[in-house]
C-alpha cells in the first residue's frame, strides 16, 4: 500500500493550490479528481480576477482583504492569463452609492477612481449595450478577466513538477475512506487502498456529501447553493467588465477571452443564491430567464441595439454555479479552512478563485506543523491534463435573444 502525508480529494482551484504549497514545503501529498483535473471547477471557463472592490462596495472586508491579497499575487504570478486590456467599471444609481463605495475601497487599500461626466458620455457611445441606462454614475476599478484554464495549467505543471501523485477517477461516488491507526485509507473504486497521514477535502460544493460519507460525527453546518450565469455569445457585445455592486437584482457582466472565434461576456445577477439539496442537481431555478430579462431591460436596454446591429446571431444560454457556503449563528459565509485535529481531517474551500492561492498557502502552514516539513519538494512529475471544456459547451439550458426586445425563449439544443 502507498503512503502519502496528505490526500488531497478535490483538483480544482482549491485542490491544486493547496497540493502546490505543500509540496513544496516538503510533504508527500496527492491529488484524487475526476478525469481531467479541474473537470468540474467552477471557474473553468473563464474568470473574474476580483481586486476586492465588489466587496468593499458591499461592505464585507474580510473578502475584500481575502481578494486583495489575491489579486496581488496572481497579477505579479501569472499576468500571462490576465486580460488587461479590459477595463472594468462600476455603475451607480446615485452619489451617495459611489462616495460610500469609494471610501470602502479606500479605506481597504484597493484602487479605485470616480469617473467624470464627460468620460462617462465616452463609454456609453463607446459602448451601446450601456446607452440609457439608469445609473448615472461611475468609478474605474482594476478588476479583470482572466483566462482560468491557462492559469490552472500552469499550477498543474507546477504541481506536478513538486512529484505530486494524480489519481484520476471517474466519479467520486467511488471515493470512501476509513480512518486507521491514526491514517487514512482512501479506496478509490477497485483500487487497492492508499494510506494518507491527513486527508484534506477540497472538492467544492461537494465536501457536505463525502464528509457525511466518511466522518457523519463531523457536524458541519453548511449550505449549498446555485447562482444561474448567462452567457451572452457574440461579437462587440460589451468591451468592457461592468459591475453594479449596490444595485438590487444588479448584473454582472465580463466579457470572455475569444476562444476559437467565440467571444461574447456572461452576465450573473448579484445575490442569487438559490439552496439545493445537494451537490450535482441539474436544474434552472424558477424564473431564471424571466429574471434576466427583466433585469437587462431595467438596467441595459442598450442590449436591443447591440442585438439588432450584430452581424452574427446572438446566442444565449444558461449555466448553474454551484457554491458552499457555512452556517454561523443564523447567517451564511465562506471560505472554509478547518483542520479537525481528531480526525486527521482537513476541510478547504476558499470560496473564490481570487483569494484562493493565498488561503491555500495559509492553510498549508497550518497542516505543515503536523509533519514540521518546510523544505521544497524535488522535481520531475509526471504532467497533470487540465479541462478544456466550457460550461457553454455543456449548457443544458439553451436560449435565443431577439432584437424585439429581451425576451428569451428557453428550449434546449438550439443548433449553431
Amino acid at each position: 500500500m502507498a503512503y502519502h502525508d496528505v490526500g488531497i480529494v478535490g483538483g480544482g482551484c482549491a485542490g491544486l493550490f493547496l497540493a502546490r504549497e505543500l509540496a513544496v514545503r516538503g510533504c508527500d501529498c496527492i491529488v484524487i479528481e475526476k478525469d481531467p483535473a479541474a473537470a468540474h471547477a467552477s471557474t473553468r471557463n473563464q474568470g473574474w480576477l476580483q481586486s476586492g472592490s465588489f466587496y468593499a462596495a458591499v461592505d464585507d472586508a474580510a473578502a475584500a482583504r481575502g481578494c486583495r491579497e489575491g489579486f496581488d499575487y496572481i497579477t505579479e504570478t501569472y499576468p500571462d492569463a490576465i486580460l488587461r486590456e479590459v477595463e472594468s467599471y462600476f455603475l451607480f444609481r446615485s452619489q451617495q452609492g459611489l462616495t460610500g463605495t469609494l471610501e470602502r475601497c479606500r479605506r481597504e487599500g484597493i484602487p479605485i477612481n470616480a469617473i467624470g461626466e464627460k468620460e462617462i458620455r465616452k463609454i456609453q457611445d463607446e459602448n451601446p449595450i450601456l446607452r440609457g441606462t439608469p445609473l448615472d454614475y461611475m468609478a474605474q476599478v482594476y478588476d479583470r478577466p482572466f483566462d482560468t484554464r491557462h492559469l490552472l495549467q500552469t499550477v498543474a505543471d507546477e504541481v506536478a513538477s513538486c512529484r505530486v501523485e494524480p489519481i484520476e477517477i471517474a466519479s467520486l461516488d467511488s471515493v470512501t475512506a476509513s480512518p486507521k491507526n491514526h491514517e487514512w485509507i482512501v479506496n478509490v473504486g477497485n483500487r487497492s487502498g492508499i494510506g494518507c497521514r491527513i486527508l484534506v477535502l477540497a472538492c467544492g460544493a461537494y465536501i457536505p456529501e463525502l464528509l457525511e460519507r466518511i466522518t457523519p460525527e463531523i457536524p458541519l453546518a453548511v449550505e449549498i447553493t446555485k447562482t444561474p450565469v448567462l452567457v451572452l455569445r457574440g461579437h462587440q457585445i460589451c468591451r468592457y467588465a461592468i459591475m453594479m455592486p449596490l444595485e438590487p437584482g444588479g448584473l454582472n457582466l465580463v466579457p470572455f477571452k475569444p476562444i476559437e472565434d467565440v467571444a461574447g461576456i456572461s452576465v450573473c445577477l448579484s445575490r442569487t443564491d438559490y439552496p439545493i439539496d445537494r451537490a450535482g442537481n441539474d436544474f434552472l431555478p424558477p424564473k431564471t430567464p424571466e429574471a434576466f430579462a427583466a433585469s437587462l431591460e431595467a438596467h441595459l436596454p442598450g442590449i436591443r441595439e447591440v442585438v439588432q446591429a450584430s452581424s452574427r446571431r446572438v446566442e444565449a444560454h444558461f449555466y448553474t454555479c454551484q457554491k458552499l457556503k457555512e452556517k454561523l449563528n443564523g447567517s451564511s459565509r465562506g471560505p472554509l479552512a478547518q483542520y479537525y485535529e481528531d480526525w486527521r481531517l482537513g476541510v478547504f474551500y476558499p470560496g473564490k478563485f481570487t483569494s484562493s492561492p493565498i488561503a491555500a498557502s495559509r492553510f498549508a502552514d497550518d497542516l505543515c506543523k503536523q509533519f514540521g516539513k518546510k523544505t521544497v519538494a524535488g522535481s520531475g512529475g509526471e504532467p497533470l491534463r487540465v479541462a478544456r471544456q466550457r460550461y457553454y459547451d455543456q449548457a443544458d439550458h439553451r436560449v435565443e435573444v431577439t432584437g424585439g426586445g429581451v425576451r428569451f425563449q428557453l428550449g434546449r439544443g438550439v443548433v449553431e
